[in-house]
């Protein structure tokens, strides 16, 4: 087995020898293709848009469209970077399947195992049971909480002291639960499995972005966002354009894992021709690092989107029912296809992969749209030059398919609702052992509301809090703008207290998790949490002799199933 210095000295020396990119006659009419990125850009309301694609050994096209920062009028060109959001998720399965061939783990080791008793989650059976394999599919079914990354608490060496507070809502290993935190995780086990000497940034760069040659590529949460070659993050706000922070981007990227590379065009399409032949690069991960994530691990449940794209309300089927590590599947036309989408605060994505004929397509956008749809329509469109076929959208209907570009919500004004309480009855910190704190204070005669420390996060923004429909003396609903760098995130809680309260005791915030939010309970401190969840046997007995005959036949087949999935 080659040593990583060695492959990565083999990987820069060869480099140039391996990739080429051809000025050959292109498959397709560029001129075609531009008017059609142009009509998406238009209908869609992208600020600015990066292109790549690749077939077979060539690099047909990198481009940039549209303006990269608004301010300046900047040209979005091949080289400008951009956020890729969850395409970051492919580079770090890659980066941990490579770590683990040379470690004495595997896919299918418990976390339990590398971490010991460091690691806990919410019940005992997750704890010993949960693999790196079940994290990187989404398979563990506990609480997605991505709204605690705004707890400045929460990194990634700590986020293994938050995960035994995010509650179970699936079931374990039998359900797709999507989870940007758990992916922070695995950048932190990374780590920890290479021996814990170099960041997950440092083992990215050497084992993955220098042996690809990507030298325009870095981290959100490491760079300077306001540098000259870095397209800007737009939203809509109310019908106009409005720049994200830059603090809201690098507390949402420095957790690493989940969405935190950003990228040029032609460093993607460096990365596309490695992920469609990776034996052509020796320097870079080995062909079965990559083709294990690769390998469907999950499925994933068919959502009103995902019938837009199959008869009888699509001419051709375009699916994505299975999850891999860090990789949806599917097939577009009959072919498989691999990909994955990505969004994150102003920035989208999506990459596509058809193996069997060796295509590879990226885009990134800024002030992405909802649903994937523009980005979807411009691969379904290249894909089919690509593969011959006549395609069946156009410019007349590449704005229409598979639904017409439905403008964002506005976001409403928040009306006050008068309601008898004292402000005094609501001042005060709750806490959350997931989530951190939250403080409301009143300032200037106006109820905020603040994230975490209350003095030191004041100056990135808050939340003014006004009354809204609903309210009674027991439950108080209450909504909020964001303010300073927050403003992309509405706030929408509930305050309650029992009769024979006079202050509220919790705050349930609905805007942080809609269908399970988080309560945070008044003056909660870390310090009072519940110890780690313990084996459910007497002192005196066995693990066995604490079960049920049945429930030990019901463990063992379970293993067998799973022993199975680990070998398709």
């Amino acid at each position: 087995m080659e040593t990583k210095m060695g492959r990565a000295f083999f990987g820069v020396l060869f480099f140039v020898f391996i990739i080429k990119v051809f000025a050959t006659s292109k498959p397709f009419d560029e001129e075609k293709l531009d008017k059609i990125i142009e009509k998406v850009m238009a209908c869609r309301k992208n600020v600015a848009f990066n292109l790549a694609i690749v077939e077979r050994e060539h690099i047909i096209l990198t481009k940039g469209y549209g303006i990269s920062n608004l301010e300046k009028n900047k040209t979005m060109t091949a080289n400008t970077q951009i956020g890729i959001a969850s395409l970051t998720k492919a580079f770090t399965t890659l980066l941990l399947s490579d770590i683990l061939r040379q470690s004495k783990f595997t896919w299918g080791t418990p976390i339990k195992q590398i971490l010991k008793e460091k690691f806990s989650l919410s019940d005992w059976f997750r704890t010993e049971q949960v693999t790196l394999r079940d994290l990187a599919a989404h398979k563990v079914g506990i609480q997605p909480d991505n709204m605690a990354r705004l707890n400045p608490r929460l990194n990634r060496k700590s986020v293994v002291k938050f995960l035994r507070f995010l509650k179970p809502i699936r079931e374990y290993r039998n359900s797709f639960y999507y989870n940007n935190i758990l992916y922070g995780f695995l950048s932190r086990l990374t780590e920890v499995v290479d021996g814990d000497e170099k960041t997950w940034e440092r083992l990215m760069e050497d084992q993955i972005f220098t042996p690809l040659n990507m030298t325009n590529t870095t981290f959100g949460h490491t760079t300077n966002l306001n540098d000259s070659n870095m397209a800007l993050p737009y939203l809509n706000y109310n019908g106009k354009l409005r720049k994200v922070d830059p603090f809201i981007t690098k507390r949402f990227s420095s957790i690493g894992g989940s969405g935190s590379i950003m990228s040029t065009a032609n460093d993607m399409a460096k990365w596309l021709s490695y992920l469609l032949n990776p034996s052509r690069f020796p320097g870079a991960p080995f062909n079965k690092s990559l083709t294990e994530t690769f390998e469907e691990s999950n499925v994933i449940k068919e959502t009103s989107s995902s019938k837009l794209y199959r008869r009888p309300l699509s001419p051709v089927t375009y699916s994505f029912h299975e999850y891999g590590l860090g990789w949806r599947t599917g097939f577009y036309r009959g072919y498989k296809q691999i990909l994955h989408t990505g969004t994150s605060w102003g920035y989208g994505a999506l990459l596509t992969l058809i193996p069997d004929q060796s295509i590879g397509i990226y885009t990134g956008v800024t002030n992405p749209e909802s649903g994937y749809h523009g980005r979807r329509a411009v691969h379904m469109y290249i894909m089919d030059q690509l593969l011959g076929k006549e395609s069946f959208l156009n410019e007349s209907n590449i704005c229409s398919f598979p639904v017409p570009y439905k403008r964002p919500n506005k976001y409403k004004t928040m009306q006050s609702f008068p309601t008898a309480f004292s402000s005094s009855d609501t001042e005060g910190t709750y806490g959350n052992f997931a989530y951190g704190n939250l403080t409301i204070k009143s300032s200037n005669n106006q109820l905020i509301l603040i994230y975490g420390d209350a003095q030191a996060n004041i100056t990135e923004g808050y939340w003014k809090l006004k009354t809204t429909s609903g309210s009674t003396n027991l439950k108080l609903n209450m909504a909020g703008e964001g303010e300073k760098a927050l403003w992309p995130i509405v706030m929408r809680l509930t305050l309650k207290r029992s009769r024979a309260s006079e202050k509220f005791q919790n705050i349930v915030v609905s805007s942080f998790d809609r269908n399970n939010p988080p309560v945070f309970i008044r003056d909660l401190k870390f310090q009072d949490a519940p110890p780690p969840p313990t084996c459910p046997c007497s002192p005196t007995s066995s693990i066995s002799d604490s079960l049920h005959p049945f429930s030990i036949l019901t463990l063992l087949f379970s293993g067998l199933l799973i022993n199975y999935y680990t070998l398709i």
